[in-house]
């Protein structure tokens, strides 16, 4: 049994065997309170990023071979990962866009020379997005891309076989993002809180389908929900409905003002709509949709240009 206490009070633990000829060695590995911090020295270089706060703890057990031709036999079981307390500070113009209080991958397994690593649970817990367009309209993550340069193109197929790659279920639980739109305000126009998100039967194999739940609630006042399965590889396609209730409509006035000389002074909408996307085919929305206390006013005139309590539309196809 070994304990090493490391800098910033982390501690790596292990417990187990090792055999010489051939080399073999099995056992438990525990490495906890490590800081993510320091790694913001690399991270700076290469990305607009101005400070990183995490706490990494990392638990497995293992079994390490070494085979007669010089290869190796490597097993992990038990394999855990917990980051807590995240917090990613940077972009133009600088702030925290984004804090997760804990993201764990559990019940993990990893097989060598086979390439395979599944996890039987994800859970990312209280994650908060700020998201904006600048005033190129660009959105603040496209800052996180780096620009493709010369030396970036392959020099020929990778012949190195793949891993795959599988999550039971996925489950993000009380998320919230903010959009701005940098071009119009540095005021909020639009927040998601109370996000409720389940992924199951992740893979990175070609044509796995994801079935897909999302709950939430849209500027305090409107919900909505979202069910369906997804694929993503090769090519994103959805298959699903999704519920809206009481959308406020009044986060689209920024915009119309841009536009028209009205104002959008109150109104809701609501809908049932049946969604499919797939390759090479156009976004396909029907359904059923309800407008409820809509106002207009015409600025040049400060009247109202339209109102009505309720408007049903009980089948539209797009």
């Amino acid at each position: 049994t070994v304990a090493i206490r490391c800098p910033g009070d982390a501690l790596l633990e292990w417990q187990g065997n090792i055999g010489l000829e051939p080399l073999r060695s099995e056992g438990s590995l525990a490495f906890s309170n490590f800081q993510l911090s320091p790694a913001i020295a690399y991270l700076k270089s290469m990305l607009p990023l101005e400070a990183l706060e995490a706490t990494l703890a990392v638990q497995t057990t293992y079994r390490l071979d070494g085979l007669s031709d010089g290869s190796w036999d490597f097993e992990l079981d038990g394999l855990r990962f917990d980051v807590t307390d995240v917090a990613v500070s940077g972009l133009s113009p600088t702030s925290e866009f984004l804090t997760v209080s804990r993201l764990a991958l559990a019940e993990g397994q990893l097989r060598f020379p086979e390439r395979s690593i599944s996890f039987n649970t994800a859970d990312i817990d209280q994650p908060a997005v700020q998201a904006w367009l600048d005033e190129s309209r660009k959105v603040n993550f496209q800052q996180l891309v780096p620009a493709k340069t010369a030396t970036d193109q392959t020099g020929g197929p990778d012949s190195s076989e793949p891993w795959t790659v599988n999550i039971a279920q996925l489950k993000i639980a009380d998320g919230s993002a903010s959009f701005s739109d940098l071009g119009l305000s540095a005021n909020e126009l639009m927040s998601v809180s109370g996000l409720q998100v389940s992924v199951r039967d992740i893979s990175n194999m070609p044509g796995q389908n994801l079935p897909v739940s999302m709950t939430g609630r849209l500027n305090e006042a409107g919900a909505f929900e979202l069910e369906g399965t997804a694929v993503v590889l090769p090519a994103v396609s959805f298959g699903g409905t999704a519920t809206l209730s009481d959308i406020p409509l009044v986060m689209a006035q920024p915009y119309l003002a841009q536009l028209t000389a009205l104002s959008l002074d109150s109104g809701s909408l609501g809908a049932q709509l049946e969604i499919n996307i797939a390759p090479d085919q156009p976004l396909t929305v029907a359904g059923s949709t309800l407008v409820s206390d809509l106002a207009v006013t015409d600025t040049r005139t400060n009247e109202s240009l339209l109102a009505w309590q309720q408007l049903e539309i009980d089948r539209f196809e797009w």
